[in-house]
């Protein structure tokens, strides 16, 4: 089934969120991240021609954050099929300054098509995407400031060894780069956490042709409570609707979405999911992000919520209700649900023939298992099945073929199931159970 080719997020809380000190883009269809020099003797030369114009004693810098961290990345800026190079360093005896270096390889080698000293604190990110409206690729690159969530951004355009500055200087947090208003250009949406003096908020950053700069066209209001982000993503709402989702963490440590799209009709930038009157009903406890749940090319947003239960002792466990938002009537529409085990990372796709509170699931952490029963007048009934864990070990011993059936192992666990095979309306086959089951992926936490 589709579900089964999705990339969704783990219940993981191991892994750290990302702090919004740097850009976190989510510029797709890059396939330079992180790449060093294409060989050897380019990187040779390269560090040759860094040393040629610095200072004796230099130090190469490194981006924070964003999809570019090495010192000298190699991106093809014109689409001429050969990579030119762009590098950080600073020298040793000016702490206030941060140099980016592009450079470009001809019949000679390479050489230097421009230096760019800027006051900064540091190099917080580098990322590509054609914003000037040319056939080339722009470089944003970010730099930090002494305040923390406050960075400023450049922008410089090449073409035919040479480097234009596009004036551009907007504070941001974190920005990402997406055609969210159907021009077929990339326009940069910026976010800016709420810290002293700067209100949060997400701004419209559009190319003026005429000034050769870069201009808040529109902003709106986000959430002042986020203090992180934990995904950035741009993603497309609907068939004519690109937009930006965001995942964040509250100062309560709670986790909830925003979503910023363009409205062409209305020219302005909408955050629906964000009133400090109204409680965002995506507001959750559980760390799970949004993701293209079944593989449909739209992204989907997730409700938290437990289940039932009628005993104190039995824990019922999560179900994640996942939605699409759709712009034109500024509703999310409910797309599908599971139940979750956030402790061993699995989840199960309820069918479409369980309606909502027709069944509650229970946490059994004494047996390893999440427990399915029907929920009738507001109790506890039948039971339909369980999912277990075993430690593989465990499982490869034989001891519990006889009454559990294998929906998967790895090189840790064994997950099994037991089907009560009652004759109730909601009972499940055994493929029924097994296609439901879904591992959570980690990739996308």
């Amino acid at each position: 089934m589709k579900f089964r080719q999705l990339i969704l997020s783990a219940l993981s809380c191991s892994l750290s969120a990302v702090l919004l000190s740097g850009c976190n883009v989510a510029e797709l269809g890059t396939d330079n991240m992180l790449r060093p020099p294409a060989s050897v003797g380019d990187e040779a030369e390269i560090t040759q021609l860094i040393a040629s114009v610095a200072d004796k004693n230099y130090t190469l810098k490194y981006p924070k954050n964003g999809s570019n961290r090495s010192a000298i990345t190699m991106y093809d800026l014109n689409g001429d099929n050969v990579e030119e190079a762009v590098a950080f360093y600073q020298n040793n005896d000016d702490v206030t300054h941060i140099h980016m270096l592009v450079m470009y390889s001809d019949s000679n080698g390479w050489n230097i098509s421009s230096d760019n000293p800027v006051e900064a604190a540091d190099i917080d990110c580098l990322e590509f995407s054609n914003v000037s409206e040319n056939s080339s690729v722009d470089i944003l690159a970010g730099f930090s400031t002494l305040v923390a969530n406050i960075n400023t951004l450049t922008c410089f355009s090449y073409s035919d060894g040479v480097t234009t500055t596009v004036e551009a200087g907007q504070n941001y947090s974190g920005f990402s780069c997406c055609d969210i208003n159907g021009d077929n250009f990339s326009e940069i949406i910026t976010f800016q956490l709420g810290v002293t003096d700067y209100p949060a908020s997400a701004s419209l950053i559009d190319y003026n042709t005429a000034q050769n700069k870069l201009y808040v066209k529109d902003t709106v209001p986000m959430d002042p409570n986020a203090v992180k982000f934990k995904s950035i993503s741009s993603a497309r709402l609907d068939e004519n609707t690109s937009g930006i989702v965001l995942d964040g963490i509250t100062t309560t440590e709670e986790f909830n979405t925003q979503i910023i799209y363009y409205d062409n009709l209305k020219l302005k930038l909408i955050n629906p999911l964000y009133n400090e009157k109204v409680k965002n009903f995506t507001k959750r406890n559980l760390n799970v992000i949004s993701a293209d749940v079944d593989n449909d090319g739209f992204i989907e947003i997730p409700q938290v919520r437990q289940f039932k239960s009628d005993n104190e002792l039995k824990k019922p466990a999560d179900e994640i209700i996942w939605y699409n938002f759709m712009p034109t009537s500024n509703q999310p529409v409910e797309k599908c649900r599971m139940a979750a085990n956030s402790f061993y990372s699995y989840s199960f796709i309820e069918p479409k023939s369980w309606t909502s509170d027709s069944i509650t699931v229970i946490n059994n952490p004494e047996n390893n298992s999440m427990e399915f029963f029907e929920w009738i007048d507001n109790k506890l009934g039948g039971k339909l099945f369980e999912i277990k864990t075993f430690d593989i070990s465990v499982w490869e011993l034989g001891r519990y073929t006889d009454t559990h059936t294998l929906i998967l192992k790895n090189e840790k666990y064994a997950f099994a199931f037991s089907n009560e095979n009652t004759d109730s309306k909601l009972a499940l086959s055994d493929s029924e159970i097994k296609s439901g089951f879904l591992i959570m992926n980690e990739n996308t936490v």
